[in-house]
């Protein structure tokens, strides 16, 4: 009885611990952000927040990756744009970077003196 409460207990984890993994197959060049996040819903089930503004200011990605978690792909589209993602649950946010929200223009270039 004991042996299969255990062996019970290990298989359930072990299912459980599977489906809170999610990855993500994907390829695609110069595709706007949009069907990007269209295909997140696909294949994870979870819902993608972002503004209409912020879809029209974004730049098309080029990706090519096969079972990369969720986070690592998130991080990977949009790491030349100016926008973050925050996940809660099967929900994810897209906004501006904290930087470019505080002052609404890039950093100034360094200037050298001689």
């Amino acid at each position: 009885m004991k042996l299969t409460t255990i062996l019970l207990l290990a298989v359930c984890m072990h299912v459980s611990a599977g489906t809170a993994a999610q990855n993500i197959t994907y390829a695609g060049r110069q595709v706007p952000l949009e069907r990007v996040f269209t295909e997140i819903e696909k294949q994870t089930g979870n819902v993608v927040f972002i503004s209409k503004q912020l879809l029209k200011e974004s730049r098309p990605v080029s990706v090519d990756v096969k079972n990369m978690p969720l986070q690592a792909f998130l991080s990977l589209v949009l790491k030349d744009q100016p926008l973050e993602f925050a996940q809660e649950q099967q929900t994810i946010f897209i906004r501006k970077k904290a930087a470019v929200r505080a002052t609404g223009l890039p950093p100034p270039p360094p200037c050298y003196s001689r």
